[in-house]
């Protein structure tokens, strides 16, 4: 059995890169293999500094996985092949988005972060992403939706569009589908007398700490 591992730092509130990070793979007689390790003098450049989220190829020789990109100080999806060679980065920053609707928030949302990808049966590579820009109601985080792309960068384009969140994808064996994890924020009963979600009353009339 070959298990992968990474050290990434989830924070309650956003995702954050953990001052190193390395992607491992462990043989079958229990050693391990770096695969990913920025520190290396060997290390290509634009390696990462952190990783999380690994994921298999069908054929097994092919690795996806989110890394913090340097350049982008942000999280991109990045690919390797399991003998640890062909390292790319799949995503990059470049989308140039009007977003003087948003007002203040704008600032907020000039940045985002690829991560959680999976390969497709098709080749493809499906992710989060926060590239579309939106905030969660509540003051919460930002709007996470997916998207998919091809392993060289190409054709990416959403495939949600998510108020709250579409995160953790993963793919139906039977069907061959997507399936992932909808965040929806639903208020209890009685205590937001009618205010609706996102509003700036509603924190107060629900409580909401």
């Amino acid at each position: 059995q070959i298990d992968l591992f990474s050290s990434p730092q989830r924070l309650t509130g956003a995702i954050e890169k953990a001052s190193r990070g390395e992607l491992m793979l462990r043989e079958p007689d229990g050693s391990f293999h770096t695969l990913v390790d920025a520190r290396s003098p060997s290390a290509p450049s634009g390696t990462p500094v952190d990783v999380m989220d690994p994921d298999v190829s069908y054929d097994a020789k092919r690795i996806v996985f989110a890394g913090f990109a340097a350049q982008d100080q942000a999280w991109r999806i990045f690919e390797v092949n399991a003998d640890g060679s062909g390292l790319h980065q799949v995503t990059h920053t470049g989308q140039e988005l009007d977003l003087s609707r948003y007002g203040d928030a704008a600032e907020s949302l000039k940045t985002h972060d690829d991560v959680d990808p999976c390969y497709l049966p098709d080749g493809r590579i499906c992710f989060v992403s926060t590239r579309y820009p939106g905030m969660a109601p509540d003051n919460r985080l930002r709007t996470t939706n997916l998207y998919v792309v091809n392993v060289d960068g190409s054709g990416l384009h959403r495939i949600t569009t998510e108020r709250f969140a579409a995160d953790t994808p993963a793919v139906d064996p039977v069907s061959g589908r997507i399936v992932y994890s909808r965040w929806w924020r639903t208020p209890e009963v009685g205590l937001s007398d009618g205010v609706p979600p996102g509003s700036p009353e509603y924190q107060i009339s629900a409580n909401v700490p």
